[in-house]
Order: C-alpha cells, then sequence, then structure tokens
C-alpha cells in the first residue's frame, strides 16, 4: 500500500511540475529527487546511504528500521517504471546525457549527487544489459551500443587479470543478464567476435573466471546456476541454508559409495546407518525433513539429469524405511526414481493411447531443450523446498491437497 501512495504521489507530481508534457519516462523521474530531498528531516545521515538494488543492501532487520523508506520507495517506483519502457538506444542516450537536477537548496548538494549518480549508473547498465539480450536487435543499434560499451568497460566495469572478485556494477550487469537469457546465453556473449573486438581482454579475462569447470558428472544442460547452493561445495558463506552444505557433500559421497557396491546385498547400509545416525543423535543432526530434500536433489541431479537411475532402482525401499515417508513423499520419490513406471502420462513405448503434454516431454530423461530443462531444474528445486518446508509451509498444501483449497477465495487457515 506504501508503495501503491507513493507511485500515485510521484505521478501527481510529475503532472503539476510539468503540465504541458503528457508522458514521463524513467529519466524525467530523475528530476524530482530535489524535491523528495526536500521533505525529508535529518538529510545529512542520508550520504551513505545506497539504493536497495540488491538483498545484500539489508544486512539485517535493524537495517531495516533505520532505512529512509521514502528513497527506497522511489527506487522501487523507478524500477518498476522501467518495466513499461521499451529499451532503445535513444532511451538509453537519453539517460547518458542527463544531467543534475537543479537544486535550490545547496546544503543538499552532495545528497542529492550521490543518489542521482547511483540511480544514474543502475539503470544505464541495467538498459545496456537488456540492449544486450536482444537476439533481434537492429544493426545501427548494435553499433551506437558498441560505440560506447568500450567507455563503460573502462569506467565501471573493469576488471583485474587476476581478480578476487567482482565490483557492484560487473555482478549487476551480468546477473541481468543471466537472468533475462541464460548463463549459456552469457558465456556466448563473452565469446562472440562482437565483444570480444570491443575489449578482447576484458571479455576473455571475464570468461575464463566465470567458465563452469565442473569435475564430476558434466552435463551439457545442468550447469552450476541450476543448482541450489548447499549442494555446490562446503563453503557456507553467505548461504540460507548453512547447516546443510557439510551433510549434503556426506550424503553425495555415501551414496555414490553405495552405488559402487552394487553387487553386495546390503548395498544401502551404508545410507540407511548414515540417516539414523542423523536423526537418531542426541542433539538430532538432521531433520527428517532436511534429509528428504536434500536427498531428492542429489537423485535429480546425478542420476535423473544423467539418464543413470538404473543404478538407484532398488533405493526406494531404503528410503521408505529409513525416512518414514508420507504417502506424498513417496509418491514424490517413487516417480524420480522410476518416472516410466509412475510418473503420470509418462509416454510408454509402442503404447499409442498414451496422452503426451509438455510435462511429459519436459521429465523424458532425454529431453534436451535448454530453456524447457531450465524449467523442469526450477520445479524440482521448489519441489526439494516444498519437503523441506513440510506440512506446516502453504506450498505443501498447494502441491499435495489443492483441493482443499477449493471455494476458500485465499481465507483458507493452514494454522
Amino acid at each position: 500500500m506504501k508503495q501503491f501512495l507513493f507511485d500515485e504521489l510521484i505521478n501527481i507530481s510529475l503532472k503539476f511540475k510539468q503540465q504541458n508534457k503528457p508522458i514521463f519516462d524513467l529519466w524525467d523521474r530523475l528530476d524530482l529527487i530535489p524535491l523528495l530531498l526536500s521533505y525529508m528531516s535529518n538529510v545529512e545521515l542520508l550520504n551513505d546511504y545506497k539504493i536497495p538494488y540488491h538483498p545484500s543492501i539489508l544486512s539485517d532487520n535493524n537495517d531495516l528500521q533505520t532505512r529512509p523508506t521514502l528513497l527506497d520507495l522511489y527506487f522501487f517506483h523507478l524500477k518498476r517504471q522501467l518495466t513499461y519502457e521499451t529499451i532503445t538506444w535513444k532511451l538509453l542516450n537519453k539517460g547518458m546525457l542527463l544531467k543534475l537536477p537543479k537544486i535550490e537548496n545547496r546544503r543538499l548538494t552532495p545528497i542529492v549527487e550521490n543518489l542521482f549518480k547511483q540511480l544514474k549508473t543502475y539503470f544505464q547498465l541495467t538498459m545496456i544489459a537488456f540492449l544486450l539480450c536482444e537476439t533481434n536487435i537492429h544493426d545501427s543499434e548494435q553499433n551506437d551500443v558498441n560505440r560506447i560499451l568500450p567507455t563503460i568497460i573502462t569506467e565501471l566495469l573493469s576488471i583485474d587479470q587476476q581478480p578476487t572478485h567482482l565490483n557492484d556494477h560487473l555482478q549487476l550487469l551480468l546477473s541481468t543478464i543471466i537472468s533475462k537469457q541464460s548463463w549459456n546465453f552469457l558465456l556466448n556473449l563473452l565469446k562472440s567476435e562482437n565483444i570480444q573486438r570491443l575489449n578482447n581482454q576484458w571479455a576473455i579475462t571475464l570468461y575464463h573466471l566465470l567458465e563452469l569447470n565442473q569435475t564430476q558428472k558434466q552435463h551439457k544442460y545442468l550447469q552450476l546456476c541450476h543448482q541450489i547452493q548447499f549442494t555446490l561445495s562446503t563453503n557456507t558463506d553467505s548461504s540460507i541454508f548453512p547447516k546443510l552444505h557439510q551433510p549434503y557433500q556426506e550424503l553425495r559421497e555415501i551414496l555414490q559409495t553405495c552405488v559402487q557396491n552394487n553387487t553386495n546385498e546390503n548395498q544401502w547400509e551404508l545410507l540407511s546407518d548414515w540417516i539414523q545416525l542423523k536423526l537418531n543423535y542426541e542433539s538430532i543432526l538432521l531433520q527428517s525433513n532436511e534429509i528428504k530434500a536434500m536427498l531428492l536433489l542429489n537423485i535429480y541431479y546425478d542420476y535423473y539429469c544423467h539418464n543413470q537411475l538404473e543404478s538407484i532402482s532398488t533405493l526406494l525401499e531404503i528410503v521408505e524405511n529409513t525416512l518414514q515417508l508420507s504417502s506424498d513423499e513417496f509418491r514424490v520419490f517413487r516417480v524420480f526414481l522410476q518416472p516410466q513406471q509412475f510418473m503420470i502420462g509418462y509416454p510408454i513405448e509402442n503404447n499409442n493411447n498414451v496422452d503426451k503434454n509438455f510435462l511429459n516431454d519436459l521429465f523424458e530423461v532425454h529431453y534436451e531443450d535448454e530453456f524447457g530443462l531450465s524449467l523442469r531444474h526450477m520445479l524440482v528445486n521448489l519441489m526439494a523446498m516444498i519437503l523441506l518446508g513440510g506440512k506446516q509451509s502453504f506450498l505443501w498444501t498447494f502441491a499435495f491437497q489443492p483441493m482443499i483449497l477449493q471455494n476458500t477465495f485465499g481465507k483458507y487457515s493452514f494454522f
């Protein structure tokens, strides 16, 4: 509601300020910075203000309590306005030539300059990223973008030959391209003749830095960016689930060992013992739902995506017995371990009566469409999070008991 009211007030202010102008683009709205700041008290405290373009800017709850809400609302207003814009070279160029708005109160000058510079840079880089993502961009616009990119790279996107981290501007550009297209699109862009011709050393250095060198079970369509963070390494820095990094690696290695011992009558004994140890230890090292989520992801990443389900075909009984799966959870594991038998609509060989649909194609183990697979990875990751959240999560109800929501119109109580 605050955002809605703020947006309406901004639109009214613009019309009042320039009554003869029918349409206001994103850059027009930066003229309101001095007016916005004139209504705020203790403006001296805003010298260190950073626009909340990423969750890391909002470090903790205490920080949220002290942040200038009005400026945050202003940033999100501009960000929303960007979604209504048609991104063209003309619009980008207007922003690049934009001058600091007129400041009547000189006391506000350094604060206006700080906010104006941050916003101008953020939206410039976002628009450049959008234009780089355009596959059907007109030659004249492409030439215009190429003309400014070397300067932008030098001034905002510079990178050391042996970098330890990427600066904020470069992270913004790269993350925007990835979210708009994909990780592979970004790597192909950096390898393209067009980009390397503009700044060969920068493009090659960045490409090698971002290149995904997976040491185990490389797969063309399952990249690191498709996996949930705790499944990638034991490094818990900035992790949402720091508790799960080490256990996931243990689980993965144990499962691999069990697969290799396929001639042993007690093939899955090591896995069963590990699960029972984690669940029954005095301090309860892991919750049952945490193990279920980790196991599902490991099955999917290492075996389903690599068409190696046959090597873990006998795992289902052990999982059911050791984790005490509910009927809904059992159906999930059964589908991912034995899709040909239990996935609804899975096409059976020589059965012409099976009605195929998009989901059937999507979950074929041989499916290779890059965009479709990115959707499948997302759906499986979501299912893992639903298992992790358990029955108290509203997502559980949507996934497993959707009919109880019928005619509730959003008023269903989960408690």
